[in-house]
C-alpha cells in the first residue's frame, strides 16, 4: 500500500517545488525589470534636464549679448522651471532678470550660479 503513495507524494513534491521555483524566478525577474525601468526613467530625466538647461543658456546668452527675443528666453526659462529643483528655478529666474539689464558683471554672476547648480544636479543625478 505504501508503495502506491510514494510516486504520488514524489509527484506532488516535484510539482510544488517547480511551482515555487517558477514563482520565485518570476518575482526576481519582475523586480529586476522594475529596477531597470526606474534607472531608464532617471536617465531620461537627466537627458531632458541637460537639453533644457543648454537651450535656456543658449537663449539667455542670445538675449543678453545679441539682443535676441526675450520671448524665446522666457519660453526656455519656463521649461527649466518645469524640470528642475527649487534652487535651480531660483537661479534661472535671477539669470533671466539679469539678462534684461545691461550689467555684464551681474549677468555673468547670475548665469554662472545657474550653471554651477545645474552641473551639480546633473552630476549627482538627482
Amino acid at each position: 500500500m505504501v508503495e502506491r503513495w510514494v510516486p504520488v507524494v514524489a509527484a506532488v513534491l516535484g510539482l510544488s517545488g517547480g511551482m515555487g521555483g517558477a514563482y520565485v524566478g518570476g518575482s526576481v525577474a519582475n523586480n529586476g525589470q522594475q529596477q531597470r525601468f526606474k534607472e531608464e526613467r532617471a536617465t531620461q530625466m537627466q537627458d531632458l534636464r541637460r537639453d533644457t538647461y543648454v537651450t535656456y543658456l543658449r537663449e539667455l546668452e542670445s538675449h543678453f549679448f545679441l539682443g535676441g527675443t526675450p520671448e524665446k528666453e522666457r519660453a526656455a526659462q519656463a521649461a527649466v522651471l518645469l524640470v528642475s529643483s527649487a534652487a535651480i528655478r531660483t537661479a534661472a529666474t535671477a539669470a533671466g532678470k539679469a539678462a534684461d539689464g545691461s550689467d555684464v558683471t551681474r549677468y555673468t554672476k547670475a548665469r554662472d550660479r545657474f550653471i554651477g547648480l545645474a552641473q551639480q544636479e546633473l552630476s549627482t543625478g538627482s
